[in-house]
């Protein structure tokens, strides 16, 4: 799986060295098979496996960096804006069967979404 080392520093302040990145990573687990310069980015290829889903993406990756001590976590801001439009609830609606089973449910209906192609 690929990760740019640009990406990831923006989650974590991963150091200067890509390798010394893909070194700790591969200790804690996520074996690097690859590094690569793309343009002014450097690449890295992970084998993440598919038990690990919390790394199969950029702040999942500097998560174990932070947690292992090496850098600290910077937490991507999670705020929803006002949009001023209906409530999720004017687009659908939901019923809870089984209340002692489902304390709580959430949903958040996003408009505007344009689905493409990913960059390389």
């Amino acid at each position: 799986m690929k990760f740019s080392l640009e990406w990831l520093r923006e989650y974590v302040d991963a150091g200067p060295d890509p390798a010394r990145i893909g070194a700790r990573l591969t200790a804690l687990g996520i074996p690097l098979d690859s590094i690569d310069q793309v343009d002014s980015d450097t690449v890295f290829d992970f084998d993440v496996s598919t038990n690990r889903p919390d790394c199969m993406n950029h702040f999942g990756l500097a998560r174990e960096l932070a947690a292992a001590g090496d850098a600290r976590l910077k937490e991507p801001p999670c705020a929803v804006p006002a949009s001023g439009a209906p409530p999720a609830s004017a687009a659908a609606s939901l019923e809870v069967e089984a209340a002692d089973l489902c304390g709580r449910y959430t949903a958040l209906v996003i408009r505007g979404v344009k689905v493409g192609v990913s960059p390389p």
